[in-house]
């Protein structure tokens, strides 16, 4: 009954059956959930603290946009093209920022990654921002070996090379399992 009193109005989980359905995207998260900690112990109400990290987070995606324009782009396009992403689909990115979410931040650590390897084919940095993504959203693990197989087989640039690749894969595999594991496989 208390159950069904707190949930009645909620879609996603409006029964027992959905909810538990659910507590697989609800994985421990790290680096997000230690940075609210963090902050919260810092002074700051962890609410407060959570839309903060999806704020900054939001701040930090645009600050690497500001600085990684490219450069066969327009500056005027680019800019464009980024309020575009911002603000265009079902549930744009800007809203994010509003929210209590780890999304912004692993958008912005994944992307920071992108930029280590295309802008400085800095393999230490492509992986070191893939684990900061991976540490604060578990279901990078889908992303990363995917990035790294476009990277490793890119046919017009300078290639990521297969052991690099292998090895910031295994690292973040065996981050993914350890803090699952840890974490009581929830």
């Amino acid at each position: 009954g208390r159950y069904h009193a707190i949930t009645r109005d909620n879609r996603l989980s409006n029964s027992p059956d959905a909810f538990f359905q659910q507590l697989p995207f609800y994985k421990v998260k790290p680096l997000y959930t230690g940075a609210m900690f963090l902050l919260d112990r810092l002074g700051m109400k962890m609410h407060v603290a959570s839309y903060a990290l999806s704020i900054a987070g939001f701040l930090g995606t645009g600050l690497l946009c500001f600085f990684l324009v490219p450069r066969q782009v327009d500056p005027g396009l680019w800019w464009r093209l980024v309020m575009v992403f911002c603000a265009a689909g079902h549930w744009p990115y800007a809203v994010l920022a509003a929210w209590s979410t780890p999304d912004t931040l692993y958008t912005l650590f994944f992307l920071a990654g992108f930029a280590m390897w295309v802008y400085r084919r800095s393999a230490a940095g492509l992986g070191t921002f893939l684990l900061l993504a991976q540490l604060t959203r578990p279901d990078m693990i889908m992303l990363t070996p995917l990035l790294l197989a476009i990277f490793a087989l890119d046919p017009a640039g300078e290639r990521l090379p297969v052991k690099a690749a292998a090895i910031i894969f295994a690292v973040n595999a065996a981050a993914y399992f350890l803090v699952s594991r840890l974490s009581g496989h929830y």
